[in-house]
């Protein structure tokens, strides 16, 4: 279903998603200066560059509460998320650029704020908790990264930091062994992100999580082959990097379980008596691999 909703954006929206951070920025006379800026939030800004975000977040919180409809409002979001993120309350930051992204799209902090979403995601990825419950237990906050980098995938596709997001949410599916999330992750990058610098790594996993959900010659072998097509073109685009990987060998270990799939079923039709159809898949065996005995 993500991969379809993502499709769907880049068909109908994505053209009007990918120029709004940019598109709907606001006129350069309406950025605030230092000689426009609330004097609070210039008191702020002094705060964090002296490292006080403690003090930063008190003047914010009054100043925020009291001016609900300021123009400057998306500024002092903004500050929020900087001010709790180097407080190392990266959940309230969370909160602050989310709030920034939904409220204020047409803001020049929107691509700002993105970037420090993202960068929130690998600190939860690592292993940053959430808020603590009960003042007592902390959850890993890994479900809360996935949702980060998927709105960044949505606001912005087809741009550099949407490459990452997708490869950080590809990579975390395959370290779980979440293998088919993972090959559609991956496999999005890989469709829609040629230009990508990880477009490499992308197609190598891709093929990778495909080969990694083939269970045994007991079981489908869908993935078997799609596995073989997608490690041969990782091969043709990148022979350097295929070589390194050993991808031969893998191909070689691919036909081999193929051969032992089909020679499963002949052997099954075999042994219930039904001999044409036994016939069929021996003499396929012999076809397609004249080198193996089994067909013999």
């Amino acid at each position: 279903m993500y991969k379809k909703c993502l499709l769907l954006l880049f068909a109908v929206g994505g053209l009007g998603l990918m120029t709004g951070c940019a598109g709907n920025r606001k006129p350069d006379y309406e950025i605030l200066t230092d000689a426009t800026m609330p004097e609070k939030l210039q008191e702020v800004q002094r705060d964090m560059a002296r490292s006080k975000p403690k003090s930063a977040l008190r003047g914010l919180k009054k100043w925020i509460k009291r001016n609900e409809d300021h123009a400057a409002m998306d500024e002092a979001l903004f500050l929020k998320g900087q001010a709790y993120h180097d407080n190392r309350c990266y959940y309230k930051s969370l909160t602050a650029y989310e709030k920034l992204l939904k409220d204020y799209p047409g803001s020049n902090h929107f691509k700002a704020s993105l970037e420090k979403q993202v960068v929130l995601a690998k600190l939860f990825l690592k292993g940053a908790k959430r808020p603590a419950l009960w003042g007592l237990l902390r959850f890993t906050a890994k479900g809360e990264a996935l949702d980060i980098l998927e709105k960044v995938t949505q606001r912005w596709p087809g741009s550099t930091l949407a490459g990452e997001a997708l490869l950080l949410r590809a990579n975390c599916y395959f370290a779980e062994e979440e293998y088919p999330e993972a090959q559609q992750t991956y496999q999005l990058l890989v469709e829609h992100y040629q230009d990508s610098p990880h477009y490499e790594m992308a197609m190598r996993r891709s093929a990778e999580a495909t080969y990694a959900q083939y269970s045994g010659p007991d079981y489908d072998n869908t993935n078997l082959y799609e596995a073989d097509i997608r490690f041969r073109q990782f091969q043709q685009n990148f022979p350097v990097a295929a070589q390194q990987a050993n991808v031969d060998a893998i191909l070689q270990n691919i036909e081999g379980q193929k051969i032992e799939k089909d020679y499963r079923i002949a052997d099954f039709y075999h042994r219930t008596n039904q001999r044409e159809a036994a016939e069929i898949y021996f003499r396929r065996i012999v076809e397609k691999w004249p080198e193996s005995r089994r067909g013999n």
